[in-house]
Order: C-alpha cells, then structure tokens, then sequence
C-alpha cells in the first residue's frame, strides 16, 4: 500500500471514528429526553388518577385569590 492511500485510510478511519461518536452523543441526548418525557408524562397521568391538576399542585384550586 502506497503512503498515499496509507494517509488516505487514515484519514477516513478518523471521519469515521468522529462521525460514530457523534451519533452515539445524540442517541444518549434522545435517550435522555426520552426518560424526560416519560417521566413527565407518568407525572401527569398520576395527577389525573388522583384527581389532582396542576392548579391544586400549585395552590390555585383552594380558594387562593389568582392574578
């Protein structure tokens, strides 16, 4: 193998190796978001089970006086 196609290899070995570390960066941000999303979405059917919105949560559905 000529030097050139040596440099030529090696340099798409170092694209590649960036590129698929940047993917893996974005699947652990959409993991992440993902677990987010979930965790809010069980938040709200439990608000909704236990009768429970977020105005009660906040203190507005008790007769407090609301600007």
């Amino acid at each position: 193998m000529s030097t050139l196609q040596k440099r030529s290899a090696t340099t798409l070995e170092v694209r590649l190796s960036i590129r698929v570390r940047n993917l893996e960066l974005q699947l652990y941000e959409l993991n992440k978001l993902r677990d987010q999303v979930r965790k809010a979405e069980l938040s709200a059917q439990k608000s909704r089970r236990t009768g429970r919105g977020t105005r009660e949560r906040l203190g507005k559905g008790q007769g407090h006086a609301t600007l």
